[in-house]
């Protein structure tokens, strides 16, 4: 990579250094000329009235013109006032482009085109063009030693600066690809490094000073921390999958190997209990689907309009015996009107159980839920709140995550695998929703689902807008 912007830099520096020579080239005669031509018209200034006056008095002829320019030469060196023509400098071209002095120029006699007539001056009496006056110079007759020394000397010039601005572009080209190269290899020798398992390493973005450079350092770091987080998640959930598997087939061994050595009688007792684990391991499956579908955007919702409360109390009349048997009493407050959404009524009655089975494991027996299904702010708002020990703030969010447990002990007692809660904020975001839990004044933990309403609400029975106990 080195060698091709370091090539690509020589290129670019090549070709416009001879762009610039052969501009610079091509513009220093017209330069030149106009140089020339502002210099010789303010010295010819003088010459004029002279010329206008000997024209007229030669019959409105330029014959013998050539002892005008002597006297001049002679009056001008004897005041110094003019030394930078002299008469063998000057062209005199009568109107029908014709030079007639000086008597020894070449081009005596020679009729000039109009291209050429444009390099002179009109010599103008009373609004007619008299003759014109041009230079030897001007007029290409510039001595070949002169053109010839100056072209050289000024060729020598401009290509000695344009070398020597070519060396320092050059040296600082190598410089900057060095600076932007050399941070780029340091960067791929990490991520190949992080390639092949060493997901601890890190890239300094203090090492590099161009922005662009710091921001891809950042870039890379983030996503390894991120590709590390993952992936010890991964390993977590498959040991916390094993562990959650190993107990219920555990058992079912024991059971199926006691009663083959008649250990224990083949009853309805036995196979009840091996049905209960295997249920449990199905129900495992299912949640592990559910919450694969759901991540990866496959999970398909049958959304129509629905009335969240009502949606509610179908979850909480089916919970009824194990609300009765947890000693739970839930105190529901469902005010007018009934927030309506656009949801899958299923998948919505599967977030409000995973919460209510997250209650009965986890509520004090004999306590009170509070549950609140109500609107705010335009949106449906569904409360479930109970009063034990409360989440430690530092694991609200992670109770979020698939199989995280916060009492290893305590969830394999409660019977629960760790996705209800997963899986609920999952089917909410589905319905562009949010499940989050927070810690109300005193004691216990807050769970608050949100969900956007299909249409306003409307205003429903007064029998199901009271508040309601269970």
């Amino acid at each position: 990579m080195r060698n091709r912007l370091s090539l690509a830099f020589f290129g670019v520096i090549c070709l416009t250094l001879g762009l610039v020579y052969l501009f610079i080239q091509n513009s220093t005669a017209l330069v030149l000329q106009n140089s020339l031509r502002t210099a010789f018209q303010k010295e010819i200034q003088p010459l004029v009235p002279q010329l206008t006056a000997y024209y007229d008095s030669h019959n409105q002829s330029w014959d013998g013109v050539d002892s005008l320019f002597i006297a001049a030469d002679q009056t001008a060196n004897q005041q110094g006032s003019r030394d930078s023509y002299q008469s063998d400098d000057l062209i005199l071209i009568d109107v029908t482009g014709k030079v007639v002095s000086p008597e020894n120029s070449p081009l005596q006699g020679r009729n000039l085109d109009s291209l050429t007539l444009e390099s002179t001056f009109p010599i103008n009496a009373e609004g007619e063009t008299l003759g014109y006056l041009g230079s030897a110079l001007l007029l290409g007759n510039l001595p070949p030693i002169i053109s010839k020394e100056f072209n050289q000397l000024f060729s020598r010039s401009i290509l000695i600066a344009l070398l020597a601005s070519g060396v320092i572009a050059m040296l600082y080209a190598l410089l900057a690809t060095n600076t932007v190269v050399q941070p780029i290899t340091d960067m791929t020798s990490t991520v190949e490094e992080m390639a092949r398992g060493n997901l601890h390493l890190r890239v300094d973005p203090q090492k590099y000073g161009y922005q662009n450079l710091v921001s891809l350092a950042d870039s890379i770091n983030f996503l390894t921390a991120s590709i590390d987080k993952v992936e010890s998640q991964r390993r977590e959930m498959v040991s916390d999958i094993a562990h959650e598997l190993r107990t219920p087939l555990a058992v079912q061994k024991s059971y199926l190997e006691a009663m083959e050595d008649d250990v224990i009688p083949f009853s309805k007792d036995s196979l009840k209990t091996i049905q209960e684990q295997n249920l449990l391991l199905t129900r495992l499956v299912n949640d592990l689907r559910v919450l694969a579908a759901a991540e990866s955007g496959e999970l398909h919702l049958v959304l129509r309009q629905m009335d969240l409360t009502m949606a509610l109390v179908n979850v909480l009349e089916q919970f009824s015996a194990k609300l009765d048997e947890s000693g739970l009493t839930v105190n529901l407050i469902a005010p007018e009107p009934h927030p309506i959404i656009l949801g899958d009524l299923n998948r919505i009655e599967q977030i409000i159980n995973n919460l209510m089975q997250n209650e009965t494991r986890y509520a004090p027996k004999g306590s009170i839920v509070d549950i609140a299904c109500y609107l705010r702010d335009h949106q449906a708002v569904l409360s479930v709140r109970d009063y034990g020990a409360g989440v430690p703030e530092a694991e609200r969010e992670a109770i979020f995550i698939r199989l995280y447990r916060t009492d290893k002990g305590r969830r394999s007692e409660a019977g629960g695998s760790g996705l209800g809660l997963p899986i609920a904020r999952k089917l909410a975001e589905a319905h562009g929703g949010t499940l989050f839990a927070s810690a109300p004044p005193g004691k216990g933990v807050v769970f608050t689902l949100t969900l956007p309403l299909a249409v306003e609400p409307v205003k429903l029975s007064k029998r199901q807008g009271r508040s309601k106990k269970i």
